[in-house]
């Protein structure tokens, strides 16, 4: 499992990379971002079954964060029509309840450890509230609260990225062993503004249009 781990993890660091890189939309984009989408698969539920193994809290919060993110991402290329309409399905309902109570989960687990003086609980509280604001988001999305023509591609650019995100995160603890607070939190500090880039530069060109 490990290995599979280690090898489904490798492949979505380069084809995610790949797929920031290449235009939006674009024939190697899409194949990028379907294989990213199935080696993240992978390696987020190996992770959850290794985390589990381990003992490690801080190692499942990546991988159920990390799937949850994936997951959601590509569901959005399905769920809003040209209508910017969503269509949830109970399973997309289930998945963001689910979410949100992990969240407040990992928020009171990450209050506990930095009561007693582990700083590490301050990155369980910096990961679920991230996915806090998502599986909120999910539900004023599914609810019809949230409208934008380009919301479909928002919440899936958004949510991709902040998967590849955890993705870098578990590579650079789990892989070059640096399990310090400054390496868990450094690449969401990168990568939120990334995202933010992304978003904005997304809405430019389909104003442009």
């Amino acid at each position: 499992m490990l290995y599979l781990h280690i090898i489904a993890g490798g492949l979505g660091l380069v084809v995610g990379l790949l797929a920031l890189i290449f235009r939006k939309g674009s024939r190697n984009h899409i194949r990028s971002g379907n294989i990213f989408f199935y080696a993240m698969l992978v390696a987020t539920i190996s992770a959850i079954y290794l985390s589990i193994q381990i003992e490690s809290n801080f190692l499942l919060a990546v991988g159920v964060f990390s799937a949850y993110f994936v997951i959601t991402g590509k569901r959005y290329l399905y769920l809003i029509d040209r209508r910017h309409q969503a269509h949830p399905q109970w399973y997309d309902w289930l998945l963001s309840l689910m979410m949100l109570l992990v969240s407040f989960g990992f928020i009171y687990l990450g209050w506990q450890e930095y009561a007693r003086g582990n700083s590490f609980g301050i990155v369980s509280i910096v990961f679920a509230i991230l996915a806090l604001v998502f599986s909120i988001q999910d539900v004023l999305v599914f609810m019809g609260r949230l409208h934008s023509p380009i919301l479909r591609l928002r919440l899936h650019l958004g949510r991709m990225i902040a998967s590849f995100i955890a993705a870098v995160t578990a590579f650079i603890v789990a892989g070059l062993d640096l399990f310090t607070v400054y390496a868990w939190l450094m690449p969401t500090l990168v990568g939120v503004p990334i995202i933010v880039f992304w978003l904005r530069k997304l809405k430019g060109r389909t104003s442009k249009a």
